[in-house]
């Protein structure tokens, strides 16, 4: 009977107990890290402190002849290489990484605060005038007459593939030749474009309601998230009140073993996930199958693009994988501490059954 009762103990902690544990560990890990408000801003902060420089990483590797594999896209990098002001250099002088850094950081650090309570549900507005006076800036425009004045003049036929796409009225996959359309067609593209800015909106309400349905879920999930270790922690104690029976250190040890086995699972992978992806984004599969290479980039230039991101990629992997470890940690000492209080516990001595 004590063999039966242990084998019922044992399906209930292995296949019911610990499988929930390891997955409320990897649910409460992520949701822990993702809802915190220094997640939400710092992550677009550091994305837009390394814009930069991997812009114009990107265009210094994609200017070597073996690195773009299409024509008329090596024409277009190498015309952005011979222009005086480089990409990222253009981009900050017109204000585009000051909105990226400051509005976007900030309306997301306020969604962060609204999920911890410290600021009353509301509406959650991006604001795009910083955007919008970046796009309309003269500079912007000039930097555009720049980059064609390093391309070919047009011949007859892709000075009509150029008005043709500006006329379409609808976004279509157009691909606008490598070429100087002329001064004319240029003003009608700058035209265009500042009538495009104007329409854009200055205010984008990402919020609908005061409390929309989402945001009450995700407030419950961040408020609710360690209860949910209640699930598992019922099972663990009724598996090992069935396998241990009345007597205590046996009960402990059924408890606490199971806790300890099934933390260790989500505290190494966690460790080991964020090393292996790493890992993995400097083995560019391009390079040993042709089914994963790209249309556009050599596999040398796809595995310097992996390479050069991967800093960006581990910023935002890292306090995911921490958090996951940093819950299973805290669910390893408690288990621990039961396996210890197995030594000094006391109880009535378990009875042998036939």
């Amino acid at each position: 009977m004590r063999g039966i009762r242990k084998i019922i103990g044992l399906f209930v902690i292995v296949c019911i107990a610990m499988p929930t544990l390891v997955g409320i560990i990897w649910s409460t890990g992520f949701t822990s890290a993702v809802l915190t408000q220094t997640f939400l801003a710092e992550v677009p902060q550091k994305t837009v402190q390394q814009l930069p420089a991997l812009l114009d990483q990107f265009t210094n590797m994609a200017k070597g002849s073996d690195a773009i594999k299409n024509k008329n896209a090596r024409a277009w990098i190498k015309a952005l290489d011979q222009t005086k002001t480089t990409p990222s250099q253009i981009l900050k002088q017109i204000g585009v990484y000051q909105w990226l850094e400051s509005e976007l950081s900030n309306t997301l650090g306020k969604f962060g605060k609204m999920i911890k309570g410290e600021v009353a549900p509301g509406q959650l507005v991006l604001n795009n005038k910083v955007l919008k006076k970046a796009l309309a800036h003269p500079a912007f425009h000039q930097y555009i007459k720049d980059v064609l004045a390093q391309l070919p003049a047009c011949q007859e036929p892709q000075r009509k593939a150029w008005t043709q796409t500006l006329q379409q009225q609808k976004d279509e996959d157009t691909k606008l030749p490598a070429c100087n359309p002329g001064t004319a067609v240029t003003q009608t593209m700058i035209k265009k474009m500042v009538a495009a800015v104007v329409l854009m909106p200055e205010k984008i309400s990402l919020l609908k309601k005061d409390i929309p349905l989402l945001l009450q879920m995700v407030r419950i999930a961040s408020a609710t998230m360690w209860i949910l270790f209640l699930i598992p922690a019922l099972f663990l104690l009724l598996g090992a009140g069935i396998a241990g029976g009345t007597n205590s250190k046996s009960f402990l040890r059924w408890l606490s073993i199971p806790i300890v086995l099934a933390s260790l699972f989500p505290f190494v992978v966690s460790s080991a996930v964020r090393y292996a992806t790493l890992l993995a984004l400097r083995i560019d599969p391009g390079h040993w199958s042709e089914q994963f290479q790209s249309a556009y980039y050599t596999p040398e230039m796809q595995r310097l693009m992996l390479e050069k991101t991967a800093p960006l990629i581990e910023s935002i992997i890292a306090p995911l994988m921490s958090s996951v470890a940093d819950v299973a940690l805290i669910t390893i000492i408690i288990g621990g501490i039961l396996f210890l209080l197995s030594f000094v516990a006391t109880g009535p001595a378990e009875t042998k059954e036939a």
